[in-house]
């Protein structure tokens, strides 16, 4: 297997990854967002009439991305899985590691300390991967 296509599937195990990070993440942010502009909508209506339709939008605006987030977006365990069947497959876990450290699913230059920290970090996500589908 060519480093290229090492970085192509792990390119697209990540993505998954980072679509699932993101949308964890946003969820988590819209109840907050969503009590914010409701308090800035009482604010305003209360001490601005002026600037009420302006805090109106906002509320409108927090209600919408609500509805459009989706927090089921993405794959956590994409790259671990990935990386998985790249080991069944045969490849040496290094080669895994530098695909990954290229990827950016691990950071640093491609030193050997580096590359030996990511092949950790990948090991380590395999055996909680594998914990957590007892």
């Amino acid at each position: 297997m060519t480093p290229a296509e090492l970085d192509a599937r792990l390119r697209a195990a990540w993505e998954a990854v980072l679509a699932a990070r993101t949308a964890r993440r946003r969820a988590k942010l819209l109840p907050a967002a969503m009590r914010a502009a409701e308090r800035a909508k009482t604010l305003l209506e209360g001490s601005a009439p002026g600037l009420a339709p302006e805090a109106v939008r906002l509320a409108a605006l927090v209600r919408a991305e609500s509805l459009m987030t989706d927090p089921t977006v993405g794959d956590l365990w994409a790259l671990v899985r990935e990386a998985e069947a790249l080991r069944a497959e045969g490849v040496p876990p290094h080669l895994v590691a530098r695909s990954a450290i290229r990827v950016g699913a691990c950071t640093g230059p491609l030193a050997p300390k580096r590359v030996q920290a990511c092949a950790a970090k990948l090991r380590q996500g395999r055996l909680r991967f594998h914990a957590s589908n007892l």
